[in-house]
């Protein structure tokens, strides 16, 4: 883009033609050039831009405007560079070199021309501080007033109330003499009773003494109960050989219905038999648990 900044058009280097405008005038727009090309060599972008424009004021060829628009472009007035172009691509021959130049720096300055318009936001004010509360103002409470508190009437007495006790008799042990209870009547005076005889009671019946169990029954219980149990467990494993040494190897349809039936003849029988080891654990608890009870006096 260096060599597009320092591209400019020398309307004195083309063809000669007809020209209406004098002599002097020629000269004129001649010398206006030269003092832009020095402007621009300087850096001064606007006084070249202006003196360009004299320069075409007098002779009115399209490459001054072509170096007009550069000034600008390197002044970055994007406005005024893309009018200058476009009044360039204009005016100028279809054979002018720097058409195809113009053309894409109007584009860059159409584009750096938006970028321009486009408005930045505002900077956003910092809050304000929040204003303080008011102070809450807070109405005293007053206490209600109190009442005097009555005192309660008190009950009148209540008269005592005696109760006479009912005569409890005692027990008699077996084998005793019989004897008389004096109770006293509600009507006698101090000192007085009434002696009330009472029957002899008859001795008290013995609890019967339940039977001691013979331990030998229950050590038989026992054994049978774990017999059972082992002959259940040696059927299910009995079971379960027959059905693995069937699934180890290959066996005709009719063996494999034999094994299949033997099998579950005996998973059946190993069923029976641990339900009848746990039917016989049960029965012997209880028998052991009934036996080792103490005697009830």
């Amino acid at each position: 883009m260096l060599v597009a900044a320092l591209v400019l058009a020398n309307p004195w280097t083309l063809v000669a033609r007809a020209d209406t405008n004098s002599d002097a005038s020629a000269a004129e727009a001649k010398a206006h050039y030269k003092k832009g090309q020095a402007h621009y060599e300087l850096g001064e972008w606007t006084a070249a831009a202006d003196e360009y424009k004299a320069a075409f004021r007098l002779a009115q060829k399209p490459a001054l405007l072509f170096n007009i628009a550069q000034a600008y472009r390197q002044a970055q007035d994007w406005k005024h560079a893309a009018f200058f172009y476009r009044k360039f691509l204009e005016l100028s021959p279809r054979r002018e070199p720097n058409r195809g130049l113009a053309r894409k720096l109007l584009k860059k300055s159409e584009k750096e021309l938006m970028n321009e318009e486009v408005p930045s936001a505002p900077p956003v004010p910092p809050p304000a501080p929040p204003k303080p509360a008011p102070p809450v103002q807070v109405a005293p409470v007053r206490a209600p007033a109190l009442h005097p508190v009555e005192e309660p009437t008190p009950l009148p007495p209540v008269p005592d109330i005696i109760v006479p006790a009912r005569p409890v008799a005692p027990v008699k042990p077996a084998g005793s003499p019989p004897f008389h209870v004096i109770l006293a009547h509600p009507e006698a005076t101090p000192g007085e009773g009434t002696a009330e005889t009472k029957p002899e009671l008859p001795p008290a019946a013995l609890a019967p003494t339940p039977p001691k169990r013979s331990p030998a029954g229950l050590i038989i219980g026992w054994s049978a109960t774990a017999l059972l149990a082992v002959g259940s467990l040696v059927a299910y494993l009995s079971a379960n050989q027959q059905l693995d040494a069937m699934t180890a190897s290959q066996h005709t349809r009719a063996q494999a219905d034999s094994l299949l039936q033997s099998a579950g003849s005996r998973q059946t029988l190993s069923l029976s038999l641990g339900i009848a080891a746990f039917a016989g654990a049960a029965v012997s608890t209880i028998l052991t648990a009934s036996g080792s009870e103490p005697p009830s006096p």
